[in-house]
This record gives structure tokens, sequence and C-alpha cells, in this order.
């Protein structure tokens, strides 16, 4: 016996069986009509569907970052000392190319 609860919203917990059904304590039916009868059941669809669209797009959003690949190290265009200036150009000559 496994406990349900109904609707995953209602917080009535009910007594799930696989093979005898499910059984209903004292109040616990009538609670689940007046559950249902309030709306109780769209709202927790409702409810499923933006979590299953929001679950979506969290998806899509991990899979659009990782198509982006590692980050990659920022490389200077032209490493020569007239594109980087006196300084490179004493780091140039102290270390070679960098």
């Amino acid at each position: 016996m496994n406990r349900v609860n109904f609707g995953k919203r209602s917080g009535i917990v009910l007594d799930a069986c696989a093979q005898h059904g499910t059984w209903f304590d004292a109040d616990e039916l009538r609670r689940v009509v007046e559950f249902v009868r309030d709306g109780g059941l769209d709202r927790a669809r409702a409810h499923d569907r933006m979590q299953l669209e929001e679950d979506r797009r969290l998806l899509a959003a991990k899979q659009q970052i990782a198509s982006w690949g590692a980050p990659q190290p920022a490389q200077p265009k032209d490493a020569s000392p007239e594109a980087t200036g006196p300084f490179a150009e004493i780091l140039l000559r102290l270390f070679g190319t960098f």
C-alpha cells in the first residue's frame, strides 16, 4: 500500500494499492469531492503544465549554453611590436612570443 497525495496538490493523502485500489479514511472522500468541485484538479493540471513549460525552457537554456563549448582565452589578433606598443616589445624581447 502506498500513500498518495490526491491531485499532487490537495494535501489529501490516500492509501493506494495496485491490486486492491484506493482506500479512503474517514472524511477523505468528502474532501476529495470538495477539492474537485472547487477546481482543485484544474488548478493542479495548470500548475503541472506551467512547471513542464518551465522545465522545457530550463532544458533549452542548458542546451544552448552547452552548445557554446568551453570558453576560449582571449588572444591578440596581432602580437607584433607595432600592434602592441613599446611595453609589449620589451616583453617580446625578454620572453619571446606570448
